[in-house]
């Protein structure tokens, strides 16, 4: 199968998010298909060029500052999110349209890397529903003005999300709460980030000295409001009880955290080996990636986390929503060796099972079953009719509430029979 993968950031091991996703994507799909990466940006290292070289053939449309706002600008001009202009210039989609003729599925990664409808079966990993991520800055810290840019994002990226759904062969998103904010047609199946590396087990007498810990990108506004939950309002009660628990927060950024009751560890060259230290790993993150927990899992340290950021695995954790709860349940772990060695062995277990292997496997049957369907018509997908789509033998029906907040249909040039489409030269 030949499969394209149009990403506006370059895939990296060594990064987060979408980034480290579609890295592991192509692990998997890299050695069973002939794959393709078209992408805006440049590697982060020739190490991950090198590596990335291995498993897909890359080609890198790369743009200016000037050019990226630019293309913002024409993007917001045809109703489009700003993002999405900057994120995929038009220069770097005309490539990757013109490459998708001569593939048999698209594999996009992320809303904000799609411009128009594309002459093959698409599939989109939505990873996070970029429109909720977006609203929820909106109600952040952060100054008046990208406040109200946020909200205006929002709205646009949430009317860009239903425009896209009608050209769309099947839908991706990383965990239940994010496929439930997508547009409900087409399907939207959960796959959520698998763990690339090797599931640590404690040698025999191995101690872990950090009690509780807090990782993530802390530039990133929902582990940076996560940090400030955890400084002003969670650790306050734990301490109260327990003045001798060590606190640590690691990750990108953390140096702009000053307590005295905390310790930093800012852009370390193995996050992992802080978790293979703790005790316990807590997540009150309202969005962004849930990889955190797996990784704690992964690594021994148990889970007292918001119950969307472990459900999504399936991974057993300490459930909490607020800093009481939060407080109780660290507490609780910290004081009992026994329940929280039974927990973390039990998320452990569920961690071998979420590996590259099996999440790729179930990502490349749906981009075979899209490969295989015809993509709905581009004329009617956005109409706001009733129509049926099939997908994977099951009957879905278009919500009627497209029409009025989806806009026009994208342009598309696609014709009926998508090999006739391909050029002379695929």
């Amino acid at each position: 199968m030949r499969i394209l993968v149009i990403s506006s950031r370059y895939p990296s091991p060594e990064a987060r998010g979408d980034q480290s996703i579609l890295f592991s994507h192509l692990q998997y799909l890299g050695k069973r298909h002939e794959v393709s990466v078209v992408t805006p940006n440049r590697a982060p290292s020739p190490h991950v060029a090198a590596t990335v070289a291995e498993l897909a053939q890359v080609k890198i449309v790369d743009v200016g500052r000037g050019t990226r706002a630019l293309s913002a600008v024409g993007a917001m001009l045809r109703g489009q999110p700003a993002q999405v202009g900057w994120m995929m210039p038009s220069r770097t989609w005309r490539q990757a349209k013109a490459a998708a003729r001569c593939a048999d599925v698209a594999l996009i990664m992320t809303s904000r890397s799609i411009r128009s409808a594309l002459p093959a079966a698409t599939v989109l990993n939505h990873v996070d529903a970029l429109s909720f991520n977006m609203a929820r800055r909106a109600r952040g810290p952060e100054p008046l003005p990208i406040r109200l840019f946020a909200r205006y994002e929002a709205w646009r990226m949430r009317a860009w999300e239903l425009r896209l759904a009608g050209h769309l062969a099947a839908q991706v998103g990383t965990s239940i709460e994010v496929a439930d904010m997508l547009p409900q047609t087409p399907r939207a199946h959960v796959i959520p980030p698998s763990y690339p590396h090797a599931i640590h087990d404690d040698p025999p007498g191995h101690e872990r000295d950090i009690d509780l810990i807090l990782t993530g990108d802390m530039s990133y506004p929902p582990n940076r409001e996560a940090a400030n939950l955890l400084l002003e309002r969670i650790l306050p009660r734990i301490l109260s009880q327990r003045p001798q628990t060590s606190v640590w927060v690691v990750g990108r950024s953390a140096t702009w955290i000053t307590s005295k009751d905390v310790t930093t560890a800012s852009d370390v060259p193995d996050l992992l080996s802080f978790l293979r230290r703790a005790k316990v790993a807590i997540a009150p993150v309202s969005g962004g990636s849930q990889l955190k927990t797996l990784e704690a899992a992964a690594n021994g340290a148990a889970l007292v986390a918001k119950r969307w950021t472990a459900d999504c695995y399936g991974l057993p954790a300490a459930a909490a929503e607020d800093p009481v709860d939060f407080a109780r349940e660290v507490l609780r772990l910290l004081e009992d060796d026994a329940a929280r060695q039974e927990q973390a062995d039990a998320a452990r277990r569920v961690a071998r099972t979420l590996t590259n292997e099996s999440c790729g496997a179930r990502l490349e049957a749906i981009l075979l079953v899209s490969a295989s369907q015809a993509r709905p018509s581009h004329d009617t997908a956005l109409a706001g009719e009733q129509e049926v789509i099939r997908f994977d033998q099951v009957r879905l029906r278009s919500p009627r509430s497209m029409r009025s907040t989806a806009g026009p249909p994208l342009s598309s040039s696609q014709p009926a029979d998508r090999t006739s489409a391909r050029a002379p030269d695929c």
